[in-house]
């Protein structure tokens, strides 16, 4: 089931960028002359590797965020020239005492 959403959450974001839903009208592979989308990816794991494939495959840029370093770098061969990973990411949150 993690894959089935990871593979649609890209297009569900997609559809939310069209001006016929409020959004600015943004493509996400872009068209000749306007540079594709950026996408932000926060997570490696099953859900987030799924919805970067999908994002890749449209053509838009892609960001990957993760906390764990293995996850994050991935291998070589799988990481196409347009997408980045990092895993320079802190917690935005305090634990209560």
């Amino acid at each position: 089931m993690s894959e089935v959403a990871g593979r649609l959450a890209p297009q569900e974001g997609a559809e939310y960028l069209e001006s016929a839903h409020g959004g600015r009208g943004v493509l996400l592979g872009g068209v000749p002359g306007v540079p594709p989308a950026e996408v932000v990816i926060v997570g490696a794991g099953t859900v987030g590797s799924n919805a970067a494939k999908v994002a890749i495959g449209t053509g838009a840029h892609v960001t990957i965020l993760d906390l764990n370093v293995d996850r994050s770098a991935g291998s070589t061969t799988s990481t196409p020239a347009r997408s980045r990973r990092s895993s320079r990411i802190r917690p935005c949150w305090k634990r209560r005492a």
